[in-house]
């Protein structure tokens, strides 16, 4: 519990004081499938007519640092609706994001997505600070077995307030793609980019045995990470696990569990 207080204390100070404010990449973007391919921001994951999905992350074991998640998906009006909710952290420190996306295939090939989130900070020293950002996503399908994938992150620069001052939200960029170069498995790069960052790629491999069982690896860089997971579909259940291991901080796992109608 000491580490995790010390761990927790270090990134919010860095946070706070910083150059920019980083945006916990993991909380909006990465359920346990994407975890096991190496922390995918572009996971192409198939939409169904309605979802509802909870997901629970544990980075390095540590409960204080535990991000809970519930997202609601649903096709209307020609459009893909979702809507999504997390929080990460403890009652010193309390991460709350609420998130409204909608997205079109514009035709065939092309898909495009936008979304409005709003960020709740709740600490002990400033109290509740709130903030307005947007992400941008899109993907092209270039042919059967070829898909690729564009994310933005803060594409608009927003800041956020922090006393007197006004910080900048970090803002980020991934270009993946998907190749399949069999039938039943599917093969992920990703290339992510932050300014005054190092570049970072990540690569997962997913291998489908049957339905209900899928075999799922990945690797990380920035640091060197590698990630493992499985899962599969019973039913209207869709379940994934996944993990990986960081080379000072150790593992980190979690779970997602999907109902589909």
């Amino acid at each position: 519990m000491k580490n995790g207080c010390f761990l927790i204390f270090f990134f919010f100070i860095q946070s706070l004081f910083a150059d920019e404010y980083v945006l916990n990449e993991s909380a909006l973007h990465t359920d346990a499938r994407d975890l096991s391919l190496g922390g995918l921001v572009c996971a192409f994951e198939p939409m169904s007519d309605n979802k509802l999905e909870i997901t629970y992350l544990m980075p390095f074991h540590l409960k204080d640092l535990s991000i809970r998640k519930l997202d609601f998906y649903k096709k209307a009006f020609g459009l893909d609706w979702s809507v999504g909710w997390y929080q990460s952290g403890n009652a010193d420190w309390m991460e709350n994001n609420l998130g409204l996306h909608v997205g079109k295939n514009l035709n065939k090939n092309f898909y495009l997505g936008v979304e409005a989130n709003v960020l709740w900070l709740d600490n002990a020293a400033e109290g509740l600070i709130s903030v307005c950002f947007s992400e941008l996503d899109c993907h092209y399908v270039l042919s059967e077995k070829v898909t690729i994938g564009l994310a933005l992150m803060n594409p608009g620069g927003v800041r956020i307030r922090s006393g007197n001052d006004r910080i900048p939200l970090s803002s980020a960029a991934f270009l993946g793609i998907r190749h399949s170069p069999a039938k039943k498995c599917l093969l992920f790069c990703e290339v992510a980019t932050r300014l005054n960052h190092p570049l970072g790629g990540r690569m997962g491999l997913e291998y489908l045995l049957n339905d209900a069982l899928i075999l799922r690896t990945g690797l990380s860089t920035a640091p060197m990470m590698p990630c493992w997971g499985i899962g599969g579909t019973l039913n209207r259940f869709r379940y994934s696990w996944g993990g990986n291991l960081h080379p000072i901080l150790g593992m980190s796992n979690g779970f997602t569990l999907s109902f589909c109608w």
